[in-house]
């Protein structure tokens, strides 16, 4: 399993890149995707975050720089994605760290 890297004090894009409705094979273009990024106690952490989408089957949610991340802690997106026929549920396990200058 690969891990993310949330970066502390900047906003932090999440992209949602090729959703696919697999029986009709089409892109999907009316999804509602929502996150929320909870902490390693499953403690949910600021508000839920809706996706945009940009293009075909092309998505994006930004968590904002303002979260009370720490340093070097684990947290995870639960993201969930409904539309045309899907209903999923992922999970974006991340990492904390500091840009650097």
């Amino acid at each position: 399993m690969s891990t993310y890297c949330w970066y502390l004090n900047s906003d932090n894009v999440v992209w949602i890149r090729g959703l696919t409705d697999p029986v009709q094979n089409q892109t999907v273009t009316n999804a509602t995707i929502t996150g929320q990024v909870r902490d390693k106690n499953g403690t949910n952490i600021g508000d839920s975050i809706s996706f945009t989408h940009v293009a075909d089957g092309d998505y994006y949610g930004i968590v904002p720089h303002d979260l009370p991340f720490v340093n070097g802690e684990t947290y995870t997106m639960v993201i969930s994605i409904q539309g045309a026929g899907l209903q999923l549920e992922l999970n974006l396990v991340g990492r904390v760290a500091k840009r650097w200058a």
